[in-house]
């Protein structure tokens, strides 16, 4: 996930977690929890993974403690592993990569969020192999 104040993306994996797969980009608040509910049993998720904006230097930043508080949120309402994982530069590695493919920022536009949230879950699932 790439939590935001307004937006949070989400992405899931395949079954073998070899990929990640842009999926949604959802309201923050409390609409969230239950279109999130929905995804969790249509994909059968096992795990929770949430992007933490640490600083260029690995540092902790003041959003840090936001994406706690809606970890805690999380943790609270669904009954899954969660981890926390470095979203440093996640929408702008997405963007270059979709920018690559020939894809305009139009046609980004309201939907990078759950490009960076595949980012940081295909960064996630590198470090595990």
């Amino acid at each position: 996930m790439d939590y935001g104040e307004k937006r949070i993306g989400v992405a899931v994996s395949d079954p073998l977690q070899m990929f990640a797969k842009p999926l949604a980009v959802l309201p923050s608040g409390d609409d969230f929890f239950g279109e999130f509910a929905k995804i969790l049993a249509e994909f059968r998720c096992e795990r929770m993974v949430v992007g933490m904006p640490y600083d260029a230097e690995g540092e902790r930043t003041q959003k840090c403690a936001q994406v706690e508080m809606f970890a805690r949120e999380l943790r609270a309402k669904f009954a899954l592993p969660m981890e926390f994982y470095d979203e440093s530069f996640s929408s702008v590695e997405a963007r270059a990569k979709l920018a690559k493919k020939g894809v305009s920022d139009q046609q980004v536009k309201g939907k990078l969020d759950m490009y960076a949230a595949a980012e940081i879950l295909d960064r996630f699932l590198d470090s595990k192999r």
